[in-house]
């Protein structure tokens, strides 16, 4: 016991003596501070791991694409035969109004040479034009090869819609009518939209059936992409077929 005693009177703190002649017991050191290194990776695996639950969270209310565009009905104005073109009255960009002349096209030669009148089917816009005075004009379609030739191309700037390329994965929980988020790269501006449809064949699929391929299938082992026409509310808002956009769709929790 003496021997205990006297490790304890050895290990305890001495008084030291103060300013004013007192005396003073340091106090006891219970273990080592912790080093701030260690509250630092704390705070940072917290943060981490609600950045990771957020992102989870959002995939699982969002079906998300950035690879998105504005399409549109293409109009072609043709020649109804093989001729000249005589005249174009408009360019790309003009706007036009169902029945307005747009080009005149000489069919025939000589004595028989007729001149025909195109004219525009629609209310819309001038998106590309395909010749000059002077140069042939082909039919309309080329029954043999199943190509459009258009001397002019218009669009209706009141009947355009998003379509999204949604991986095949993805797309299952999609359904006309779910809301969409739509950003517009050109302005800047997110926009009410909501599934219209989903596509019944993949965009690589629907490509080549366009070209009369009807195998569809090219032995690519690419994630085929499913296309979902999305309707917009764009208003007076100048998109233009083409542009990009990004999309989220809302899937859950409608």
């Amino acid at each position: 016991m003496a021997q205990v005693e006297e490790r304890t009177r050895q290990a305890a703190p001495r008084a030291a003596p103060a300013a004013d002649g007192k005396m003073v017991t340091p106090t006891p050191r219970h273990g080592l501070p912790r080093p701030p290194g260690l509250r630092i990776l704390g705070v940072l695996v917290l943060i981490v791991g609600a950045v990771a639950a957020l992102y989870w969270y959002d995939q699982s209310l969002y079906v998300s694409t950035d690879q998105a565009m504005v399409v549109g009905v293409p109009v072609f104005v043709s020649s109804p035969a093989a001729g000249q073109i005589r005249t174009i009255n408009v360019n790309v960009g003009d706007d036009v109004t169902a029945g307005q002349l747009l080009a005149t096209v000489a069919l025939g030669t000589g004595p028989n040479m007729i001149l025909v009148p195109l004219r525009s089917p629609i209310d819309g816009v001038v998106v590309a034009r395909a010749g000059n005075p002077g140069d042939a004009a082909a039919p309309g379609r080329a029954e043999t090869q199943g190509i459009t030739r258009p001397i002019l191309t218009l669009i209706d700037p009141n009947d355009l819609w998003i379509e999204a390329p949604i991986d095949e994965t993805w797309v299952g929980p999609v359904r006309p009518g779910q809301r969409v988020e739509v950003t517009i790269n050109t302005l800047w501006q997110v926009l009410p939209g909501r599934v219209v449809s989903i596509g019944r064949a993949s965009t690589e699929a629907s490509a080549l059936l366009r070209q009369g391929n009807a195998g569809a299938a090219n032995g690519s082992r690419a994630t085929p992409l499913v296309p979902v026409r999305i309707e917009v509310g764009y208003g007076d808002l100048p998109l233009f077929v083409g542009a990009s956009a990004s999309v989220r769709i809302r899937v859950q929790g409608e």
